[in-house]
């Protein structure tokens, strides 16, 4: 799970969640669209785009029954899982990957490893090319709209949407049936345009 942090000036109330299978979605937009004449589009494009789009597949038993952090009354975000939970979650992703090909095996371990590792030092770069990387400034613009520079997309500007579900962080004590949340709560998309800046 991915939980939206809480607006500026709000303490509590309802969070966007959105669900890893979710987030391979939005993934998916983002590596469709890498690459133009500064940033090199990575290769071999058909298993790069299988990867990206698939590199959580483990996370979905847990996505539709999410365990609830009590300290949030939440599922638990991505990096506040509980240890036992995601390191089943992170053997999962790789095999699924490795059955489409050892090359989309590999990539996933590597992402994953690198959750554990500090993502090897590079947690604020993007590749050029497989030589040198950069690092990409993202501004707030008006509404919905974010400027990026360097822009990395083959659009010079580019919406790119996802889904989630609104939900109430739940009173201490309670325990709700997650499953049934997660299945009952109508999802929500949110938007955004990406513009060279």
């Amino acid at each position: 799970m991915i939980i939206q942090s809480v607006p500026e000036g709000q303490e509590s109330g309802k969070r966007f969640v959105i669900k890893l299978a979710e987030h391979l979605e939005l993934v998916g937009q983002f590596a469709e669209n890498f690459g133009n004449d500064r940033f090199q589009a990575p290769e071999p494009r058909e298993e790069f785009l299988y990867v990206c789009r698939w590199h959580d597949k483990g996370w979905q038993d847990l996505d539709d029954n999410p365990p609830l952090n009590p300290d949030s009354g939440l599922p638990y975000n991505l990096v506040e899982t509980p240890l036992p939970v995601i390191l089943l979650t992170s053997a999962r992703s790789p095999e699924h990957n490795e059955a489409r090909h050892p090359y989309c095996g590999l990539i996933d371990s590597m992402h994953i490893w690198g959750l554990y590792n500090g993502r090897y030092g590079m947690s604020d770069n993007v590749p050029l090319n497989s030589e040198s990387d950069t690092s990409i400034t993202i501004r707030p613009l008006d509404g919905d709209s974010y400027s990026l520079e360097p822009y990395p997309f083959r659009e010079s500007a580019m919406e790119v949407s996802f889904q989630g579900r609104y939900l109430s962080p739940v009173e201490a004590g309670g325990e709700p049936d997650m499953a049934a949340v997660m299945r009952d709560t109508p999802p929500e998309r949110q938007s955004a345009t990406l513009i060279a800046a």
